[in-house]
């Protein structure tokens, strides 16, 4: 009997790390995908929904809706670090850095940010973001401001920027910056 128990555990103990494993080895491969710009290896790596949670925002995205999340962000050309990563109970929590061409432009690249990412299926289903560590937001909020009022009065026709989370939103982002900098 002690010994069915003994195997029992074992089982059990070996099939939670195994399951541990996969999930932590899933996030570092949906970050690797990130960087290389690879939404079809995104595809395999997330539930059908993923939810992105930020404070009071909560957002729950289809496929293609997320396809146009990460069309917007991907034109800011980010690169993620995982700088931490534990697994506790059935999520993992990560530390990651990024640096872009946007959080360069607002003054906080990098930008370092904790994220519990939890899973449906194996599957990445939801990130919520934690904590943003040492980000200074009154910089952020002042350059941001600055390039709106910027553009609203040097490039009109790239008014609106700042609320178009499109491909095109953050072309014109960018463009905004780039002829703010040149200025």
């Amino acid at each position: 009997m002690k010994k069915i128990y003994l195997f029992t555990l074992t089982l059990l103990l070996t099939i939670t790390c195994t399951a541990q494993k996969n999930k932590l080895q899933t996030v570092k491969d949906f970050y690797k995908a990130s960087n290389e710009y690879s939404f079809e290896k995104l595809l395999t790596l997330t539930h059908d929904t993923v939810t992105i949670i930020d404070g009071d925002y909560n957002m729950e995205y289809n496929r293609q809706a997320y396809y146009k999340v990460f069309q917007w962000d991907s034109v800011f050309a980010p690169h993620y670090h995982i700088v931490m990563n534990k697994v506790a109970g059935s999520d993992v929590f990560v530390k990651i850095s990024t640096k872009s061409k946007r959080f360069k432009f607002l003054g906080n690249n990098p930008l370092v940010t904790t994220h519990r990412i939890s899973f449906n299926n194996n599957k990445i289903s939801q990130i919520e973001l934690i904590e943003y560590v040492g980000a200074d937001f009154n910089v952020w909020v002042s350059k941001r401001d600055e390039l709106v009022n910027w553009t609203e009065k040097n490039h009109p026709e790239l008014n609106g920027f700042i609320h178009d989370m499109t491909k095109i939103g953050g072309e014109n982002y960018l463009e905004a910056i780039e002829y703010f900098n040149n200025k």
